[in-house]
């Protein structure tokens, strides 16, 4: 009896010291990036309200991963369908032109990854173009695209904008093959450590809290309110801050949102900042589970109002299966909110660029149903 005790406990700590081993080799990995110490924390970030001891708590949101919330989703992901698309996606292939002077051109990539090009000055925001959203490839993969983007797409990039470092947002391969075509980052608090540890020069990067503004060739880069968290794995959570961003250049204004649940904070946003003359509203990958964390299609409708959006763009979806929805519904919500509210949406093709006021009725997801 004690011998078969004695293996049993031998056994158990092997698995224990195994696990813990693996957990920190991957926890090393370059993809999974790094945050400051709890001390460099505090040191930089004590000052703003909405730093609570070790973590950034602007809102009492609870987004801790619980085993009872994940009991919670199973039934909804037993009973999901069209997860994805049954098709390939006709997306369109990135051709790069200059916008004409003294106008805007907007390019969605899917997802939330944009390009604003203010004539000749490109600001990129939230690429992933890596064709998965997590730490390894063979998880989060992207739908099938019939054109891929890559940096050889792009010419030299004046501003890369990183809202918070989630996955689908903060990109280690995409930034990679990125990083010598980008003059300066603007990104959130923390985010900076992230990026200095994939080689970024901490010179090039500028650290935005809410309602702090940086010019960039006539471009005011202003960071706004966002309901949400931030963490790349257990380590680190919330110790990174998270934005949306408004852009105003020769009386034109543009937002986008960034992840947010939705809440009052859009109306004090609305209050400051508008009219906008184009909203990049997330509308995907919602759920009652996690509401606080992510808008429905309708608040994004809301939203828009909020900001008396001249026109509206839906963004975080199209790309990856982030929830328990089917990866359509979300911009069929919307459409149907936006004409029942009176919002004029675009809804331009993957790749496709417009103008800052061209209205694209294009139902081109309904060609991969």
């Amino acid at each position: 009896m004690e011998l078969n005790i004695f293996y049993f406990s031998l056994c158990l700590f092997l698995l224990l010291f195994a696990i813990f081993k693996g957990f920190r080799y991957l926890s090393s990995r370059p993809q999974f990036g790094e945050v400051y110490s709890l001390k460099e924390t505090k040191e930089r970030y004590a000052k703003y309200s909405y730093f609570q001891d070790t973590l950034f708590k602007p809102f009492n949101v609870d987004n801790a991963v619980t085993l009872g919330k994940f009991f919670r989703v199973i039934p909804g992901l037993l009973k999901k369908k069209n997860a994805r698309p049954r098709g390939i996606i006709e997306n369109l292939p990135f051709k790069f032109e200059t916008a004409p002077q003294n106008s805007v051109k907007i390019t969605w990539f899917g997802h939330s990854s944009l390009l604003f090009q203010f004539a000749a000055v490109n600001v990129l925001i939230d690429p992933v173009f890596s064709g998965y959203a997590s730490p390894f490839s063979f998880f989060g993969k992207q739908f099938r695209y019939r054109h891929s983007y890559d940096a050889s797409d792009f010419p030299e990039i004046d501003v890369l904008i990183i809202s918070h470092n989630h996955y689908d947002h903060l990109d280690y391969e995409t930034l990679f093959r990125f990083k010598d075509k980008i003059n300066l980052v603007v990104t959130s608090l923390g985010v900076s450590k992230c990026l200095i540890s994939w080689g970024f020069d901490e010179k090039k990067i500028v650290e935005l809290a809410w309602d702090e503004s940086f010019e960039y060739a006539d471009i005011d880069i202003t960071a706004v309110a966002a309901k949400h968290f931030s963490g790349r794995n257990i380590k680190g959570q919330n110790m990174t801050f998270w934005s949306g961003w408004i852009f105003k250049w020769q009386g034109k204004r543009l937002y986008y949102s960034g992840d947010s649940g939705y809440g009052e904070h859009f109306r004090e946003i609305g209050e400051k900042y508008a009219p906008v003359d184009f909203a990049a509203i997330e509308c995907g990958a919602y759920d009652k589970l996690w509401a606080d964390l992510h808008m429905f299609p309708e608040q994004t409708v809301q939203v828009a109002k909020h900001m008396s959006a001249k026109l509206l763009l839906p963004i975080h979806w199209a790309k990856f299966d982030l929830a328990l929805h089917s990866w359509h519904d979300s911009i069929e919500r919307v459409l149907k909110a936006s004409h029942e509210n009176g919002v004029s949406i675009t809804t331009p093709k993957i790749g496709q660029s417009i103008r800052l006021d061209e209205v694209v009725k294009d139902a081109w997801w309904k060609e991969s149903l």
